[in-house]
């Protein structure tokens, strides 16, 4: 029940390995493993769970992408072979920033950034650094995915109450529907405090990460359609001040 990221076979380093009890090891049982490269870091998806962040500094040139089976000695039995399907490779691309703005709070509307991206699958990052003293007010902070339309999105964003969300509009304001919301202490409130959040999405998938730390899986199936990906701000009425703004940071979208 182990996976592994390691060197070549002649050298027995290991970076990162541990017990996964999403493998399937069962009799003609099956596994569905993703990795998404982006520079010199990575992440490993088995069954649709989050596995772990690959460090890939170690080598970080262009290269093969190869399935293969059998990488340890006694890996292997004579005779016997491994079948896979549906193996795929998409190549991934930056299609806007990093860039950084001032979003500014207008109550009654939810702040966005003019900086987007539309498209279906892919890695959308930013820091969004604390607008205000959390006695001062509320405030949310995060992005719309797959906005294709008026009041028709993903919307996934940290808040000030140390709360992560996810909401899914499919064309009116009444159709405004939550499908998660967790505490996370992951989130950084402090008074002039930032938080890195980043959005990973895979067709009916997502992964959610703040400041580095995994924070949980969405489902994306409610939203399927390519559309723009923008940073925003203020999801609540309450979370806005007027005259107050939330600065944004390194914002980048990758598609793949």
């Amino acid at each position: 029940l182990d996976w592994a990221h390691h060197t070549p076979k002649h050298s027995p380093t290991v970076f990162l390995g541990r017990a996964a009890r999403d493998i399937d090891t069962t009799v003609n049982g099956s596994n569905v493993v993703q990795v998404i490269a982006l520079g010199k870091e990575g992440w490993l998806f088995i069954n649709g769970s989050f596995i772990a962040a690959l460090d890939l500094s170690g080598l970080s040139i262009a290269g093969d992408v190869q399935a293969a089976t059998g990488y340890f000695t006694g890996d292997e039995l004579a005779g016997k072979s491994t079948r896979f399907e549906d193996f795929s490779v998409r190549p991934i691309q930056r299609e806007f920033g990093p860039s950084s703005e001032t979003i500014f709070d207008e109550p009654g509307l939810i702040g966005e950034s003019s900086g987007s991206a539309t498209l279906t699958d892919g890695v959308t990052s930013a820091r969004f650094f604390n607008p205000y003293p959390v006695s001062q007010g509320s405030w949310s902070s995060g992005f719309f995915l797959r906005g294709s339309g008026f009041n028709t999105f993903h919307a996934v964003f940290i808040r000030s109450d140390g709360q992560w969300y996810h909401y899914v509009r499919t064309g009116t304001a009444e159709s405004d529907t939550l499908l998660r919301q967790i505490s996370s202490i992951a989130i950084d409130t402090s008074t002039g405090g930032s938080n890195l959040v980043r959005v990973v999405v895979v067709g009916n998938e997502g992964w959610l990460f703040i400041n580095d730390a995994f924070a949980g899986a969405l489902d994306l199936s409610a939203l399927t359609l390519r559309g723009d990906t923008t940073a925003m701000t203020g999801y609540f009425t309450t979370d806005e001040i007027a005259g107050e703004s939330t600065r944004v940071g390194d914002f980048t979208i990758w598609s793949y």
